[in-house]
């Protein structure tokens, strides 16, 4: 693993779809790809509450920052408050399943991202060949760790197979499988939490859950709908794992009960 050094750049200029110029102060470390720092790796310990945004690195590498930080500020807005809507329906005999529909949606309020892209700062950010991820929070000047572990080499954690339980929480693990880029792996993994986390919540509250049967071809035909719909608050992404043996990205995941 070789590490670079971290550069202070001031005065980073980049203007957004709607015309708006941020200046954002990006602290720089080019490192192998499977290095990544202990801030994205165990969000948990963060003691201030901060959002990530991970994108690839484009062919104009100072234009990914800005990337990096917009999506961190979608992520900030959507964890803080959002709407999950999960409609999952299919079609099928004993022996077979003939149909699938599955649909997904997450919303959240985009009319405030405008104003976030001033009122959140870099805290700090990372970029390899292929990724960029950064770091951001309303105060600057907040303890991180900022040490890189290699994720190849992190042991299996607690909470895969063992979900933590705490009062006042629910607690999803989401997963992806291995894609070409890595940044959709996470995101993937991420979101797959989240949804998790409104079937929980929504399990909490009520199922709503059809079925119907028919007869088609002599055989019994199985319809079954399921619809889950859950207003999360205060999302929080604790930790991330890379199981390499399978290939497999993992996220946990917890919001508020309320």
């Amino acid at each position: 693993m070789k590490n670079g050094k971290r550069i202070n750049k001031k005065n980073k200029r980049f203007q957004n779809w709607d015309s708006l110029f941020l200046i954002l102060i990006v602290f720089n470390t080019s490192v192998s790809g499977q290095s990544l720092p202990s801030w994205f790796v165990h969000p948990q310990e963060l003691k201030s509450r901060c959002s990530i945004g991970i994108v690839q690195t484009s062919f104009f590498k100072d234009s990914s920052y800005f990337y990096a930080f917009k999506k961190a500020c979608e992520n900030a807005i959507m964890q803080k408050e959002c709407k999950v809507l999960v409609r999952t329906s299919f079609l099928g005999t004993t022996d077979k399943t003939y149909w699938e529909d599955y649909f997904e949606k997450i919303e959240f309020d985009t009319s405030i991202l405008q104003d976030s892209y001033t009122r959140f700062k870099i805290v700090d950010s990372i970029q390899t060949e292929n990724i960029t991820i950064a770091l951001i929070a309303e105060k600057k000047n907040i303890n991180i760790n900022r040490n890189l572990i290699n994720i190849e080499n992190e042991q299996k954690p607690e909470w895969i197979k063992n979900i933590p339980q705490l009062n006042g929480f629910f607690y999803s693990v989401g997963q992806s499988e291995d894609y070409y880029f890595t940044t959709s792996s996470w995101d993937i993994a991420e979101k797959s939490a989240i949804l998790g986390l409104a079937r929980r919540k929504f399990q909490y509250i009520k199922s709503d859950y059809t079925r119907e049967q028919s007869n088609f071809l002599d055989n019994v035909v199985d319809l079954r709908k399921e619809i889950v719909f859950a207003h999360l608050k205060n999302i929080e992404i604790l930790s991330r794992w890379y199981d390499i043996k399978n290939k497999i990205y993992y996220v946990l995941a917890r919001c508020d009960k309320n």
